[in-house]
């Protein structure tokens, strides 16, 4: 089992070279049991359920969110800055605390329309996009299957037409839907799938960030070795 979770770095020293396309940033950091999450970018996010900090469980900082997979997630109200019309990404450092159902990381799904981020019933992560070429589906499915109680830094991209998915730094899966991404401005959930009504992630999430305008990778990566930069 990977033994990072404990440690304590801060923000990576050099700065981001697309830290004005950075539109959420958030490292989790506080107080255990906190229920103050704060966004570098100045977004505001409510806590629902029992939606909390933990000091326990961090990949970096001093703690992570921790989601029990019952009515925990947290939310920010919708913007473009959140749809993927451009290049765009996602991604984050997840630590499951169980598999065997469908646990949402991101969504922005709503009456049909919008995106996915989530670990599979399998543990496997899936990214999708839902209603956005006459209704129909387009998703990318993880080949690595996630263990318990491990961190793994998860991320997707879009370039151009081209959807990329990333498990650790290996690019797993890509392809190019025949259609073009509406632009979808529903609300951002951590935690929680809003078109189905449940789908709560259980285990931790850790920096959390959206780059809207840029694709970090296209290929295969060394993931982070620190907490995202704050400037």
């Amino acid at each position: 089992m990977h033994q990072m979770m404990m440690m304590a770095y801060g923000p990576a020293a050099g700065g981001d070279p697309y830290w004005a396309n950075v539109t959420s940033l958030l490292h989790f950091d506080g107080a255990d049991a906190s229920t103050t999450f704060t966004d570098v970018k100045g977004k505001t996010w409510t806590g629902a359920g029992n939606a909390q900090l933990d000091t326990a469980f961090f990949k970096w900082g001093s703690a992570a969110l921790l989601l029990d997979g019952s009515g925990d997630y947290i939310s920010t109200p919708g913007s473009t800055d959140y749809s993927p019309t451009g290049d765009f990404t996602c991604e984050a450092w997840i630590r499951p605390a169980a598999i065997g159902s469908i646990g949402a990381i991101a969504s922005t799904r709503l009456s049909g329309n919008g995106w996915q981020f989530q670990v599979n019933a399998d543990g496997t992560i899936l990214v999708g996009w839902w209603g956005s070429w006459s209704g129909s589906f387009f998703g990318l499915t993880s080949t690595t299957v996630l263990a318990v109680n491990t961190y793994y830094h998860v991320r997707w991209c879009k370039s151009g037409s081209t959807y990329y998915l990333f498990v650790d730094g290996i690019l797993e899966a890509s392809g190019t839907p025949a259609g073009i991404y509406a632009s979808n401005t529903a609300t951002l959930y951590l935690g929680y799938d809003p078109q189905a009504g449940g789908r709560y992630f259980n285990g931790h999430i850790d920096d959390f960030r959206i780059t809207n305008g840029v694709a970090r990778s296209t290929s295969s990566f060394t993931p982070p070795t620190a907490a995202f930069p704050d400037s």
